[in-house]
């Protein structure tokens, strides 16, 4: 069991409803003890006042604290390009469950993009598409 950490400054200790910890050892608690910007730990919010000397904060008591997700490779724009025809090597389930099977052909890229243009409404309308790579292709 780790040691609490001395106090050299003030200690803010925010009740929740729940802090989510994604910890297994504890999964759950009300309260959290912050100091300089940084978490100390977490749990009951009377054990973390005594322990930290800290001050009470209740400003939270009706939220959910949980970690910040970090996501260092994000393809959060493709929800949005499904609007458009997809002509990637590989299958794909797109937002509303279609399975879009992947054109790993070249004619088969052209014939999907047939297929989309006789859908538009406007012959002069641009047919947009996404998915190509072209490491998938020689030459």
């Amino acid at each position: 069991m780790s040691q609490p950490l001395p106090t050299t400054s003030d200690t803010t200790v925010y009740t929740a409803r729940s802090v989510h910890t994604f910890d297994p050892a504890r999964a759950t608690a009300s309260a959290v003890a912050v100091r300089d910007g940084r978490f100390l730990a977490v749990g009951d919010p009377n054990d973390l006042v005594a322990t930290y000397d800290g001050s009470l904060d209740r400003t939270l008591e009706d939220k959910v604290l949980m970690p910040g997700f970090v996501e260092a490779h994000c393809h959060k724009d493709t929800g949005g390009l499904w609007q458009y025809t997809y002509v990637g090597y590989e299958g794909r389930t797109d937002p509303d469950g279609r399975f879009w099977s992947g054109c790993t052909t070249f004619d088969a890229v052209v014939e999907r993009l047939r297929e989309a243009d006789r859908t538009l409404a406007d012959p002069d309308e641009p047919l947009l598409a996404w998915g190509l790579d072209p490491i998938f292709w020689p030459g």
